[in-house]
């Protein structure tokens, strides 16, 4: 798959160069078998090659969701989806975060009303394409985790988690001995009775920063750096800080308690919204992907493979459920509302009817 400038024809580039062996992985554990089938009929698509992917035994044959849903106008899209997904949250079994809202471009312009809607719920949603990166981030989620610890006695899981970093940061292992893990967790809960005492008085985003340098000192600047090679740069360490603070900053002005500023941070009550690009290598439940339209992929005569491999990537993030949307009119990034076809990518439209288990369903008045 071609992505940013990546090597063309890598693979066979590599075989050639390291006398390597391909072996094809047969084993879906992700996702539903109605959804696999959709993407054996893809992947022949792109690539030509029939391959017998298997399911996971968790699923029964007929499990998985893959729809069509046509719309009037956006306003009516995101109505319908925002009813969905109220109804997906209350009668099963998912979190906010087991949904996922994708765009091919534009996240903002496709998801407005979706997400204005979903507010009136009191639903949280929103666009991650600046918080993936620092979220991702080993050092960010040691310092956030280090803040729910000073803050609740009540977090088993960032304690293991913070306890196994600064043992890898001091070289300890299992063979360590016993006192020096002691000495350890002991050292760290002294501090965090001081984090707790600072937090309490912090009134202003400056104030903020001054606790994270303190948690970046207690880490250990030059050790961060020696094992974290995107922190030789002691410039994006800084950066990493400002970020942190900022963006921590905002949603505690909100709800005014550290422990829910750092999940509300987090995202752990809010649906994710990003591009194709943005969601490689993720999961959901369910993914929602708006504009199926040749307007968002108003390139692919020039680039048909590569927006293909696209595609598949959006309908592959999907473990239960996929939808796709279409609506006929639409407002663009420069607010004129535009009329929409699915001429120019009647190819995925065609595969999906292939698979022979996606649903088209029409919202339309016509």
């Amino acid at each position: 798959m071609k992505w940013a400038g990546a090597m063309e024809d890598i693979f066979n580039t590599y075989k050639k160069d390291f006398t390597s062996v391909q072996k094809e992985l047969i084993m879906n554990h992700r996702s539903a078998p109605r959804l696999v089938a959709i993407q054996k009929v893809i992947s022949h698509a792109i690539n030509g090659r029939v391959t017998d992917i298997k399911t996971n035994k968790k699923w029964n044959r007929e499990d998985g969701i893959c729809e069509n849903w046509i719309f009037d106008d956006e306003k009516e899209e995101a109505e319908i989806v925002c009813e969905s997904i109220k109804t997906w949250l209350e009668e099963e079994d998912i979190s906010p975060r087991d949904i996922c809202i994708i765009a091919k471009q534009n996240v903002d312009a496709y998801s407005k009303l979706i997400v204005e809607g979903l507010k009136l719920n009191n639903i949280k949603a929103r666009n991650e394409a600046n918080l993936q990166d620092l979220l991702s981030d080993e050092v960010a989620q040691a310092i956030l985790n280090i803040i729910i610890l000073s803050n609740d006695k009540q977090a088993p899981v960032q304690w293991v988690e913070v306890v196994e970093l600064f043992k890898m940061l001091k070289g300890y292992d299992d063979d360590s001995k016993e006192e020096k893990i002691i000495d350890l967790e002991m050292e760290l809960t002294k501090f965090l009775v001081e984090l707790k005492s600072s937090f309490e008085t912090t009134v202003n985003k400056e104030q903020l920063k001054e606790i994270i340098n303190r948690i970046i000192k207690y880490l250990g600047e030059s050790i961060i750096s020696g094992i974290f090679p995107q922190y030789k740069n002691f410039t994006n360490l800084y950066k990493l800080i400002d970020d942190l603070t900022s963006n921590l900053w905002k949603e505690y002005s909100e709800v005014m308690d550290w422990t829910q500023a750092v999940m509300e941070l987090k995202g752990v009550n809010s649906i994710p919204i990003m591009t194709i690009h943005k969601s490689k290598g993720l999961e959901y439940d369910t993914v929602i992907f708006v504009g199926l339209e040749d307007g968002a992929f108003w390139s692919f005569r020039q680039q048909q493979q590569e927006d293909m491999c696209a595609f598949f990537v959006a309908l592959s993030r999907a473990k239960r459920r996929a939808i796709f949307t279409f609506s006929n009119l639409r407002t663009d990034r420069f607010n004129r509302t535009r009329t929409q076809s699915r001429a120019q990518i009647r190819t995925f439209y065609e595969l999906l009817r292939e698979s022979q288990v996606v649903d088209e369903v029409a919202f339309t008045e016509t």
